[in-house]
């Protein structure tokens, strides 16, 4: 069985070659996928991690295979507009929000329904 024993980025790139065979019309819920990429990788004689099937899974949830997922996107102030910045945990964002609220204390959370075409479908203000 192969195990891949390496970090995040080393791993990822392993992956990104896979992905990238996928095509945009396959989308999927969160547990299909999970499921989905637990039969692959036992098929395929692989040990996969929970942590690395995470990974794959934000992968595909950025690239827009997992639709109607949520992101928690930590804004600085409403001139902001970059969504990178966040997590797919409320609780996490709410935290990332906290801890620079000192630096951006108009600071709030924009909530990015991911797809092809991510949007933003609400705003959570954070004391």
């Amino acid at each position: 069985m192969k195990k891949y024993d390496m970090g995040y980025s080393e791993f990822m790139s392993e992956m990104d070659e896979y992905i990238a065979t996928l095509e945009q019309g396959e989308a999927l819920t969160e547990t299909e996928w999970i499921s989905w990429i637990k039969d692959e990788a036992k098929n395929h004689d692989e040990d996969l991690t929970d942590e690395q099937i995470g990974w794959i899974i934000e992968r595909l949830t950025d690239d827009g295979f997992v639709p109607g997922k949520k992101f928690y996107a930590v804004m600085a102030d409403r001139d902001d507009t970059d969504w990178g910045t966040g997590s797919y945990s409320l609780d996490k964002a709410i935290e990332m929000v906290k801890e620079k609220k000192d630096v951006y204390p108009d600071g709030y959370i924009a909530v990015i329904e991911m797809g092809n075409d991510p949007i933003c479908v609400d705003e959570i203000e954070v004391d």
